[in-house]
């Protein structure tokens, strides 16, 4: 018979016959208790080599396990892989590798395996040199010729150091299944399961912590795809990130788990990272509440087997019993009742700490607001004067770069520059002198060049959208502000244009109604029309905004080369249709053969062409 599987924390008695069998569901689907030793691999091996070993597998390297023991080789195969939590092994998993299939370790993609000793004909070393050889019977890791990758200091050091303080990782389980008549079985309770998972949980939280704001969904229908903005991400975080971030974004492991992201489902991964900033935030805790949810019992009644008995007479390698999390572990509510009492002696210092922080907090922010408001006022005064066609000193060309070296002054210029192309009369734009123009020209190449200095992406696609609303006439007709900026660096950074074209398509989708990309709009039941108009809509927003990247591209001057490889990148990850790409291949070209055949090229000129007729 079938039956329907029942929701997370329920638990399912079967009553067959006069037994009573019984069935649980988790109730963390994604992040569920194991039943194996997650203390098998740091303690055979170390907590440095099982840190380095797991960096490996987060920079897809190949991972061979051997040993004399059955269970060690699966046991230390599934811990390697569900420490990557929240990220799954994408890659080919076989824990224990028969004889004949030895060749597989000279293939050329990443994998974890695992043989017994006396399956192998020669030494692993002799099959390939670019594997990591891990020996769980004698505690050794040999990298050969992979170059084990350096994670980041800090979160790196908090990891070891909470993993050193597990007591049972100074045990060796190896050397209990070597012990021949060993009677005691080795445990390992929940909670040193919840302190390993849980030390590195917050290893990937450190790491990843606001990784959410960059992640965004470039489509929902008719499946979602899911877009990293890599450039703003590494931004935000120390310089010595950023050699890891490189490799790591790139992986297959990451992008799956990209596609797994579902804007409406919080995760446990999505729990932690919110709280990671508190030191105070104890993951083992939290670990067990999620573990000890409330579950609801249902009972079904199943009529006894009345046929012949099944045969199991095909037998497996017998496997060793100590490496399985018995039932007769300490109770959830006790690990909790231990972390409360031990928490509780520095609760009312923590209240009077949290008191005067938040004092401090308020002082802070109105001192922020004080120093805002006067750079607001500097800056002013400085366009003001240059639209009068005033030039400015060298003492406060310095000050205004100092200013642009922090993201709040360029974030203030920025909306200045907006509020000046805000006028009435958008057709003309704001038309100012020819002196002031240039002037304006040199404050905007300043800040250009601080903001590709610090990376911040944001500010020259603000300076883009308002280029076609600032300029000077004269015989000819309007120079715009793009004329004079067009030869700056920042235009051939592709992490730039990546980035404007991610902003851009956040800020098309949060102009329509939020209940049109809502995670309640389940596409595959709606009816064939609506999937059509939810599929049309988005397709021809993408579509908008890949024209006006072109748009962009076009005025800043960019080789017809680089133009086609930009917009051809985003035709395809945006998934758009060969209608659509065709109609922007096309477009494309009318732009460019527009600027080329003007005899005088109208962007070396400065004017706009008015390309948008063509869109």
């Amino acid at each position: 018979m079938e039956v329907i599987y029942p929701p997370p924390a329920t638990i399912l008695n079967f009553a067959y016959g006069t037994k009573m069998l019984k069935f649980a569901t988790p109730h963390q689907e994604e992040f569920r208790h194991s039943d194996i030793c997650f203390s098998l691999l740091p303690s055979s091996i170390g907590v440095e080599a099982t840190v380095q070993v797991v960096s490996c597998l987060l920079a897809e390297e190949k991972v061979f396990f051997w040993s004399k023991h059955y269970s060690a080789l699966t046991t230390a195969a599934e811990v390697a892989t569900k420490l990557l939590y929240p990220f799954r092994w994408p890659h080919v998993h076989i824990p224990i590798l028969p004889r004949w299939l030895m060749d597989f370790m000279q293939a050329p993609t990443p994998y974890v395996m695992g043989m017994h000793k006396q399956a192998m004909e020669c030494r692993p070393r002799d099959m390939a040199d670019d594997v990591v050889i891990v020996d769980l019977d004698r505690g050794t890791v040999d990298f050969g010729s992979v170059p084990v990758p350096e994670l980041p200091a800090p979160p790196r050091a908090r990891l070891i150091e909470e993993l050193e303080r597990v007591p049972v990782l100074k045990r060796s389980v190896m050397s209990q299944l070597d012990s021949i008549g060993n009677t005691t079985a080795y445990i390992e309770d929940i909670h040193t399961q919840m302190q390993i998972r849980g030390a590195f949980m917050r290893f990937f939280a450190d790491l990843f912590r606001g990784y959410e704001k960059d992640l965004m969904f470039l489509r929902r229908y008719p499946k979602p795809i899911a877009i990293f903005n890599q450039a703003s991400f590494m931004k935000a975080h120390d310089p010595d990130y950023i050699n890891f971030f490189e490799r790591f974004l790139k992986t297959q492991l990451f992008s799956q788990f990209l596609e797994t992201q579902d804007s409406g489902r919080y995760t446990v991964f999505d729990t932690v990272i919110k709280n990671c900033p508190d030191d105070d935030f104890d993951t083992v805790e939290f670990l067990a509440k999620s573990w000890e949810a409330e579950k609801v019992e249902l009972t079904l009644r199943v009529s006894a087997w009345t046929g012949a008995a099944p045969d199991y007479s095909e037998h497996f390698p017998r496997l060793d019993h100590h490496l399985v999390v018995p039932s007769t572990s300490k109770p959830l509510p006790w690990l909790l009742e231990q972390h409360r009492s031990a928490a509780a002696v520095s609760n009312c210092r923590e209240q009077k700490v949290e008191q005067d922080n938040f004092s401090k907090r308020q002082e802070e922010e109105e001192e922020s607001k004080r120093k805002e408001e006067a750079v607001l006022q500097f800056m002013q005064r400085i366009v003001d004067e240059v639209l009068k066609g005033n030039a400015i000193s060298g003492q406060q060309t310095e000050l205004l770069r100092e200013t642009f070296g922090f993201d709040h002054g360029r974030r203030l210029f920025g909306r200045l520059l907006m509020e000046l192309a805000d006028v009435e009369d958008e057709s003309r734009g704001l038309a100012i002198s020819e002196a002031a123009f240039d002037l304006l020209c040199e404050i905007v190449l300043l800040c250009l060049s601080e903001a590709h200095r610090c990376a911040d992406f944001k500010l020259p696609l603000q300076i883009l959208d308002v280029c076609d609303q600032i300029s000077f006439r004269n015989d000819d007709g309007p120079i715009y502000l793009h004329s004079r900026i067009r030869h700056h660096g920042i235009w051939r950074n592709t992490y730039f244009w990546e980035s404007a074209f991610f902003d851009s398509v956040a800020a098309a989708r949060g102009k329509l109604p939020k209940s049109f990309f809502s995670s309640q709009v389940k596409f595959e039941f709606l009816s064939d029309d609506l999937k059509e108009t939810f599929v049309g809509k988005e397709e021809e927003l993408l579509f908008d905004v890949v024209c006006k990247t072109a748009l962009h591209i076009t005025h800043v001057g960019l080789p017809m080369r680089d133009a086609r490889s930009f917009i051809r990148r985003f035709c395809v990850i945006s998934d758009l249709s060969d209608e659509h790409i065709d109609r922007m291949n096309a477009l494309l070209a009318n732009m460019y053969k527009a600027v080329t055949e003007s005899g005088e090229s109208i962007l070396e000129k400065g004017q706009s062409p008015d390309m948008l007729h063509y869109f």
